[in-house]
């Protein structure tokens, strides 16, 4: 799974066979947003994803990695507990996903399962 940014979507390739083998467009990461980063966590595809623009979401998306269909999604635009404000990257560590949280100057640790927000690190914590 790649980010192809020029398409704004995320693909699953067969580097081997130089195939597509699937593609989960913009319009299935909520309307108008930018995929920035994907990680994989068991059997799931987590997709951090942005929109231009102050009031619009920021977060993350949870797809089957076998078959692309959506499962949930956690974050959500703001500066509050669990909220993401121009999130950058992501890095998936045991059952927890840390997220690069630009706008508010922190790291937000989730629970990729069912995105229960475990704690945040940094300077607006």
């Amino acid at each position: 799974w790649v980010v192809e940014s020029d398409r704004y979507s995320v693909v699953k390739v067969d580097l081997e066979e130089k195939l597509r083998l699937h593609e989960i467009e913009r319009s299935q990461l909520g309307d108008g947003a930018f995929p920035e980063d994907v990680a994989i966590a068991d059997d799931a595809l987590l997709v951090l994803s942005q929109r231009n623009g102050e009031t619009t979401d920021h977060c993350v998306s949870v797809f089957s990695a076998s078959t692309g269909e959506f499962q949930h999604s956690f974050g959500g635009w703001g500066k509050g507990r669990s909220e993401l404000f121009l999130p950058t990257s992501m890095a998936v560590h045991g059952e927890s996903v840390y997220v690069a949280d630009r706008g508010n100057h922190r790291v937000q640790v989730f629970r990729h399962a069912d995105g229960m927000h475990v704690r945040s690190i940094g300077l607006d914590a």
